[in-house]
C-alpha cells in the first residue's frame, strides 16, 4: 500500500499565520504571536507532519526566527531556522 507523507504550508502574515494540510484537513488560524506559534508546533507534532513549506513575504515572519528581516531568498534558511527553534 502506497503511504502519503503529512506536510503542512504555513502562509505568514502580519497578523495571522493561516496553516493548511495535506492530506486535505481543516486549515488553522492562529495569530502571528508566540501563543499562535506553540499552537502550530501542537498541531504539526499531533498530526505528525513531515514536512513545513513557509511562504512569507517582507517583514512579518523576522521574529519567528528571532533574527532581522529575512529577504525572500532566504527563506530555506528561515525554515531550517524554524524547524530547529520547534524541534520539528
Amino acid at each position: 500500500m502506497l503511504s502519503v507523507a503529512s506536510s503542512a504550508g504555513i502562509d505568514v502574515g502580519k497578523q495571522y499565520l493561516d496553516v493548511g494540510f495535506f492530506p486535505a484537513a481543516k486549515p488553522l488560524r492562529v495569530v502571528n504571536e508566540p501563543t499562535g506559534i506553540a499552537k502550530i508546533v501542537s498541531v504539526l507534532r499531533a498530526r505528525d507532519v513531515g514536512r513545513v513549506v513557509l511562504e512569507a513575504i517582507g517583514r512579518a515572519f523576522s521574529h519567528l526566527a528571532g533574527e532581522p528581516a529575512i529577504d525572500r531568498d532566504d527563506v530555506d534558511a528561515f525554515q531550517r531556522t524554524f524547524e530547529n527553534r520547534f524541534e520539528l
